[in-house]
């Protein structure tokens, strides 16, 4: 039976009218990423009278959507009339995505639809991959892969690698850069917004692990211990005294996926856990917040492409590296050659690394993040614009 509406929406789609005014947006968490950058832009600058749907997971939460939008974007409160939110699960849903011209997604829905000529779809993504995704993950070969028109990249080197995993050709892959990018260059006051007064601290420290685990416990990556990753039972609260002494800050940013949004931790001084839910109940884009950081500390994650950016301090936390690689896998054959800060394995390392910034100022990966930068990116700002420009919206 399933089978049968699905190809019937999939005829639907090949056959029903588009609406060339109406454009379609996605993205997970709802709200947010290069989906929201470019709803951003289009709502700011777009000179055609377009008509904007955003299909959504939580459509419970639609008041905290319509305030992301009043707090991150010029927008007059006649115009919001313009925008629809709509559950993305539902017949609604379904038929605006059908009917409409144009779709920017981030993750994948509706994967088994057929791509009509009169469509265009674009796959924003949510980075650019250092861990393998799409075709190019063959440890996930059997999920669905939505079809797209086009996708983007940061540089070449990344046109080649999107190009393998969406199987498109190399012109279909746009080197416009990200547009969620625009918000590095964007400070918004998302610090004061979350209750941390930046002056008070000699440095800010934005740490973004990627999920070992999913709260729905359907993928695993590297090894998942029930805490975050780096760290033995007590050792987050050595690190807030650690924190203290030195007079910085810590936010910690779980990944939306990961388990341990589900974990209560305890309250810290000098540290912030930021859950999934946290920046929409703030109306803080993640890369806003991103902009007034000092110094990152990741692992896997694509964030660190972006934040290069700002030719500021990275650090890798990676404890689980030949663990990780064989449940996930990398599109480079040496990942660490291209991650151009200090990498830490334990806390006692971590100590080290954050006291030769902070506190002795020393910065020795100047040169190497600037090496880096220039192969993974062609631009520098100016992100949604290129794309826009490029799609000749």
């Amino acid at each position: 039976m399933k089978n049968i509406i699905l190809n019937f929406f999939k005829f639907l789609n090949l056959t029903y009218p588009k609406k060339l005014n109406q454009i379609i947006f996605l993205s997970s968490p709802d709200f947010s990423d290069n989906s929201f950058a470019t709803f951003k832009y289009l709502i700011e600058n777009a000179t055609i009278g377009y008509k904007y749907i955003w299909l959504v997971d939580e459509i419970e939460n639609k008041n905290l959507y319509f305030n992301m939008i009043k707090n991150n974007i010029d927008i007059e409160d006649n115009e919001l009339c313009k925008i629809k939110i709509i559950d993305k699960k539902s017949f609604c849903g379904l038929l605006n995505y059908i009917n409409s011209r144009y779709i920017f997604f981030t993750h994948g829905f509706y994967a088994g639809m057929s791509l009509p000529k009169s469509q265009v779809r674009i796959n924003l993504w949510h980075g650019m991959p250092l861990k393998t995704i799409g075709y190019l993950d063959t440890a996930n070969q059997s999920m669905d892969i939505q079809k797209c028109t086009y996708t983007i990249a940061t540089s070449k080197r990344f046109q080649k690698i999107m190009s393998d995993a969406f199987l498109l050709k190399s012109n279909s892959v746009l080197t416009t850069g990200q547009p969620r990018c625009d918000f590095l260059f964007n400070q918004s006051g998302c610090l004061t917004t979350l209750g941390i007064k930046k002056e008070q601290y000699k440095k800010i420290i934005f740490w973004a692990p990627t999920y070992r685990n999913t709260e729905d416990g359907k993928m695993q990556d590297g090894d998942f211990q029930n805490h975050l990753p780096l760290l033995n039972n007590g050792e987050l609260s050595k690190l807030n005294e650690y924190l203290l002494s030195i007079k910085s800050y810590m936010l910690i940013k779980l990944h939306p996926m990961d388990a341990l949004n589900k974990h209560d931790f305890e309250k810290y001084s000098n540290i912030t856990i930021i859950k999934k839910m946290d920046l929409l109940e703030n109306s803080c884009q993640l890369y806003s917040l991103l902009s007034e950081v000092d110094i990152l500390l990741t692992d896997f994650s694509s964030i660190y492409i972006d934040f290069l950016l700002l030719n500021k301090p990275i650090i890798f936390a990676i404890d689980d590296f030949d663990v990780y690689k064989k449940t996930r896998n990398f599109v480079f054959s040496e990942p660490k050659g291209f991650m151009p800060g200090a990498i830490v394995e334990n806390y006692t390392e971590l100590i080290n690394v954050l006291d030769d910034l902070i506190v002795r100022g020393n910065d020795c990966y100047i040169d190497k993040r600037d090496k880096v930068k220039k192969e993974f990116h062609l631009h520098e700002r100016g992100f949604s614009n290129r794309l826009i420009e490029s799609l000749q919206l």
